[in-house]
């Protein structure tokens, strides 16, 4: 109960045990691997102001079909655990009929959005500030894979769109948003990257991604990784992190993924919601992976 207590003058400035007892168990159930059930839907109900606390995740329409079982698993993690969920994306039929579908597990809201237009993200951001008026969670995983030419015959033209998406666009959505997450008790971003962009997993001859061969993409990923820890050394009350998802079986590469969407997201989830830990890291299901 002292731990509980701590939380709560962290948290509320007070030290009313009832209050103690709901920040806890608030911030216990976000700091444990989120087991699916619908049990998880905690409400911060201490002094402050605080209520259900927004995450944004956005995707990109143009991977939207392929992984949309991935990421539909993503946010039905982060609602069912008590979270507003902004489901960004730059279709507007697909993105509503998923947040429509997602609905039944919480919280889950439709937020027209592509990272590759700064209008659209400054009014996303517009958004969510009149609504809330701060953003406690930000998982940025809009990313495309691009035409994937061979090394020898890839050329900067190749990079455009991808480095705009991938990179670009995790500029664009976190230097909008930083403001309302400045205002969260505890700000966390999450950057979805991959294998392919750390030099510790492409230099291991047991990984897959060892025995894989390109440019773009990794380049991508590696810049995104950059990012996560630029950013998380210039922004130390914040936990910033990448995430390795892993080899998802998906419509993308006709379900032979070794993990199941359900395990991908759960990394991405853990870091989302948990509130104390590591930052500038890289994760992947395993935990911390070198860059």
């Amino acid at each position: 109960m002292a731990e509980e207590i701590r939380y709560a003058r962290e948290f509320t400035g007070g030290d009313d045990r009832a209050a103690a007892v709901s920040v806890w168990n608030v911030h216990y159930n976000y700091h444990r691997p989120h087991s699916g059930a619908a049990d998880l839907r905690p409400l911060i109900t201490a002094p402050g102001g605080w209520h259900q606390p927004p995450t944004l995740l956005h995707l990109d329409i143009r991977n939207f079909c392929e992984e949309v079982e991935f990421w539909r698993e993503v946010a039905r993690q982060l609602a069912a655990a008590g979270m507003v969920v902004y489901l960004g994306a730059r279709d507007l039929a697909r993105g509503r009929a998923a947040a429509r579908e997602l609905s039944t597990e919480g919280d889950v809201r439709f937020m027209p959005l592509d990272v590759a237009d700064q209008s659209q993200v400054d009014a996303a951001a517009r958004a969510i500030e009149a609504e809330w008026g701060r953003l406690d969670v930000l998982v940025n995983n809009a990313g495309i894979g691009g035409t994937r030419p061979a090394v020898e015959e890839t050329t900067a033209d190749d990079f455009t769109e991808v480095m705009d998406v991938n990179m670009l666009g995790a500029v664009r959505t976190t230097h909008a948003f930083l403001p309302l997450l400045h205002k969260a008790q505890r700000p966390r971003i999450v950057n979805v990257s991959s294998g392919r962009g750390s030099f510790t997993v492409d230099d291991d001859p047991e990984r897959m991604e060892s025995r894989l061969q390109g440019l773009v993409y990794p380049v991508s990923k590696a810049a995104l990784n950059m990012l996560t820890y630029q950013y998380a050394r210039a922004l130390p009350g914040f936990r910033i992190n990448a995430v390795d998802p892993g080899f998802t079986a998906t419509a993308l590469n006709n379900h032979t993924g070794t993990s199941t969407p359900a395990q991908s997201a759960a990394t991405i989830v853990r870091l989302a919601l948990a509130i104390e830990g590591p930052s500038g890291r890289l994760h992947d299901s395993t935990g911390q992976v070198g860059w």
